[in-house]
């Protein structure tokens, strides 16, 4: 699991930091309790370090694009097991006040 995750990191390192951001213009944090923090990495996964950390009613975070993304064409040809993978690892990267970071994608939805 630790060399998709990595293998993932390096990937979106390399060929999606400067991507078109598809889906929202912005994000707002969602599914953290009241007086949680979400946590904001340097890069695509939990091995990489916090940058910041956000309130759990946070809004007005960029899309700057997110990883894996897939247009509908590809999305319709992978298998469900395939889709659930890229799901459970799918990581976006967002601009907040002048902080860029990325969030695990299932603490986002369109704000």
């Amino acid at each position: 699991m630790v060399k998709i995750f990595v293998t993932i990191a390096l990937l979106a390192l390399s060929s999606n930091l400067h991507a078109e951001a598809g889906g929202p213009d912005y994000w707002q944090v969602t599914g953290i309790d009241a007086g949680d923090e979400l946590n904001m990495r340097r890069g695509p996964s939990v091995q990489f370090g916090i940058s910041h950390k956000l309130a759990h009613d946070t809004a007005k975070l960029l899309n700057l694009g997110c990883y894996p993304d897939f247009s509908i064409g590809e999305w319709e040809q992978l298998s469900a097991k395939e889709r659930k993978l890229s799901s459970d690892m799918r990581w976006c990267r967002v601009m907040f006040k002048g902080q860029t970071g990325w969030i695990f994608a299932r603490y986002l939805q369109e704000d």
